[in-house]
């Protein structure tokens, strides 16, 4: 791996998906050369994650990668047709 490239772990999981998204403004607040951010297991972080969640934070997600310029990839379990429409065209 790159040495540029930073892990970080989250230690528990997070109520909604409001809190983790405060989480990801942190993290970009800290350090404004960050250009990609990849998660995985997004249903290991937010508890509860429903497809309304999902939209949810697909929506803030959209808005924080434009203001900040910055690229996510998220690795999400389960079938892309239980997906929200709004994150179905970010399905690889």
């Amino acid at each position: 791996l790159h040495y540029n490239i930073r892990f970080v772990k989250t230690n528990h999981t997070m109520d909604d998906q409001k809190t983790f998204s405060g989480f990801i403004c942190g993290i970009l607040s800290q350090d404004r050369d960050i250009e990609k951010i990849f998660i995985d297991g997004l249903h290991n972080i937010i508890k509860n994650l429903t497809t309304d969640g999902i939209a949810g934070f697909v929506s803030e997600i959209e808005e924080i990668s434009k203001e900040n310029n910055v690229d996510f990839t998220f690795i999400i379990s389960g079938k892309a047709d239980a997906l929200p429409e709004n994150a179905k065209k970010y399905v690889i």
